[in-house]
C-alpha cells in the first residue's frame, strides 16, 4: 500500500465555501479514482503544523495507482481549479508502507 499526504496552508483569501469545497471534491476521489482504497483529511487543531492547516491522506492500493492518479485530468483539474486558488503552500509526501 501507499499513502498519498498532502499538507495545505490556506491562504488569506480562502473562505469556508472554498474549503468545504475542496474536502467535498478530495471525498468524491473514493470509487471514482481506480486503486484508492480510502481517504482521511482533516484541519490541525495541535498549532504544531508551521502554517499548514489542513492534512489529506489517501491510501492507494500500489504505486502505479498512485502514478495513474497523478497523471490524470481528475487529479490536474483538482490541482489547479480547487486547491491551487486557496492555497498559501502545499507540501507532498508519498511512501510505500512496505518500505
Amino acid at each position: 500500500m501507499i499513502s498519498h499526504i498532502v499538507l495545505v496552508g490556506f491562504n488569506s483569501r480562502a473562505t469556508d465555501a472554498q474549503r468545504k469545497h475542496l474536502q467535498d471534491a478530495v471525498e468524491a476521489f473514493l470509487g471514482v479514482v481506480d486503486g484508492l482504497l480510502q481517504i482521511a483529511q482533516g484541519a490541525d487543531f495541535g498549532g504544531r503544523a508551521q502554517g499548514f492547516g489542513y492534512a489529506i491522506t489517501m491510501i492507494f492500493d500500489d504505486r502505479a495507482s498512485l502514478t495513474r492518479f497523478y497523471s490524470s485530468s481528475t487529479h490536474k483539474d483538482f490541482t489547479a481549479e480547487i486547491l491551487k486558488p486557496v492555497a498559501k503552500k502545499i507540501l507532498v509526501i508519498d511512501f510505500d508502507h512496505a518500505s
